[in-house]
């Protein structure tokens, strides 16, 4: 098998479905339908610093759009958007790249024309609607360390990992609620 610069295998992952059937998720499949929608001149197009911006929200250590590509060039890896675009998507662990394709496609749902498409890549997902995510507000109490439970949280229930998403939720309730009251 010959693969392009900068291309590399990805295998099918598991989850779980809402009738509890295991499934394979098709990365490769649900990546070339999602990068079809986001080619699409106009509303619905990606550009490099949007697509950026937008998987920032679940990976705090990616970097901007420029420093990005400077990396990848120093790397020798390719800057063409598909492949860095694939790149970034599959360095995010399983939960994070559920949410994170959910992300780019409520964004693209909103455009006129890709509601069936974006209802396709949706299924190859596992046809579930993601949850809103929830944040606590930066003034809180350890505000920072209760959002990134919450993310992994959301991230192993995407993933259908519901075991290690009992277990980080009793770890913040020992953790959290160990503080003591004056």
């Amino acid at each position: 098998m010959n693969l392009r610069r900068g291309e590399r295998l990805v295998p099918a992952q598991t989850v779980e479905d809402r009738a509890g059937e295991t499934r394979m998720i098709k990365w490769t499949a649900v990546f070339n339908r999602l990068m079809k929608l986001m080619d699409i001149p106009g509303s619905s197009y990606f550009s490099g610093s949007r697509f950026i911006n937008t998987i920032q929200e679940f990976d705090d250590n990616l970097s901007n759009y420029s420093d990005y590509i400077a990396e990848r060039g120093a790397q020798g890896k390719s800057t063409t958007r598909r492949y860095f675009f694939k790149d970034i998507l599959m360095d995010l662990d399983e939960g994070a790249r559920v949410r994170a394709v959910g992300a780019v496609l409520d964004q693209l749902e909103l455009v006129d024309g890709c509601a069936e498409e974006v209802s396709q890549v949706r299924k190859l997902l596992g046809g579930s609607t993601l949850a809103p995510t929830a944040t606590i507000p930066a003034e809180a109490w350890n505000a920072e360390r209760l959002n990134e439970y919450l993310r992994q949280i959301d991230g192993a229930i995407a993933a259908a990992e519901y075991e290690r998403a009992v277990t980080l939720a009793y770890t913040c309730l020992e953790g959290f609620l160990r503080v003591e009251r004056p």
